[in-house]
């Protein structure tokens, strides 16, 4: 309903006089309109708060993780094969892949991450690699990333020399092992080298050509002090080339520095006095 007021105004010298010529029921059917005005304006006010909580809801600046697995013939890793863990110093987040190899995270903070696959299956390889996540990111793995079976296994009874997979003698000290915590068995060192160009695997902090990797097992043992090791040959390498080993620290979220290797003039490698492997995980040698 539209108001209408008569207002005169009576001027007296120094002071001005509003006179109303509307009835009382008027006056106040006004102020019931003002007061149903700033109601409906605060309701709407309510309601664009509200908009604007489900807005930064549904986007919270977090960013995603997808990627796929696959076995070494292709097939796609299983539901309940393997378990797969993004992890921040504070927590880890596990899930499972879909029927088709795929999983997913979502709603994760920008930070540097430990991601691993471990299967379920002792005989298969547990993945462990680094991603760095930016904030907003998509971020999804380009190729997939591979779950080898290991290729040797020799429980640790003694002190020597063990031959892993791909030519690669490891100089055990027994004393130097230790497992992870809640690991379950004998000190065993299980291995398979690795083509890093098709391991699909980020390898996010590695600076330089990744020329040597391998997975070893028992997963996440700390080998302290390192165990040294020398290798008969490796494609990409020169005599003279000095090589950089780094071991995955799961608990640290790093790549451990395990110190250097170097190329003879035959062509073989040995790493250099004080150097080593300092975890049973994903090992690196590195040029450049």
């Amino acid at each position: 309903m539209q108001l209408r007021s008569l207002i005169t105004v009576i001027a007296i010298p120094g002071l001005v006089t509003l006179s109303a010529c509307d009835s009382k029921s008027e006056d106040t059917g006004a102020e019931g309109n003002l007061i149903g005005d700033a109601d409906a304006d605060a309701d709407a006010d309510a309601d664009a708060d509200a908009d604007a909580d489900a807005d930064a809801d549904a986007d919270p600046q977090t960013a995603e993780l997808h990627g796929t697995l696959t076995y070494e013939d292709g097939s796609p890793v299983g539901t309940e094969d393997v378990r797969v863990n993004l992890c921040s110093a504070m927590q880890c987040r596990p899930t499972e892949p879909d029927a088709s190899g795929g999983f997913s995270y979502t709603g994760v903070g920008a930070g540097y991450y430990a991601l691993d696959v471990e299967a379920h299956d002792h005989d298969f390889a547990t993945l462990l690699t680094f991603i760095n996540i930016e904030m907003e990111e998509v971020r999804t793995l380009e190729a997939p990333m591979v779950v080898p079976e290991y290729q040797t296994s020799a429980e640790l009874t003694a002190d020597g020399t063990v031959a892993a997979d791909g030519g690669l003698e490891v100089n055990v000290v027994v004393d130097s092992y230790s497992a992870a915590f809640g690991a379950e068995g004998e000190p065993t060192l299980s291995s398979v080298k690795i083509d890093p160009s098709t391991s699909g695997l980020p390898l996010d902090g590695v600076q330089g050509e990744i020329v040597g990797m391998w997975y070893l097992g028992n997963w996440n043992t700390t080998i302290d002090p390192v165990w040294s090791f020398s290798l008969t040959a490796l494609e990409g390498v020169s005599p003279g080339d000095s090589l950089r080993i780094f071991g995955g620290d799961y608990l640290g979220i790093e790549w451990l520095d395990g110190g250097t290797a170097t190329v003879a003039e035959d062509g073989s490698i040995t790493s250099d006095d004080g150097s080593g492997i300092p975890f049973l995980s994903t090992l690196l040698l590195v040029k450049g």
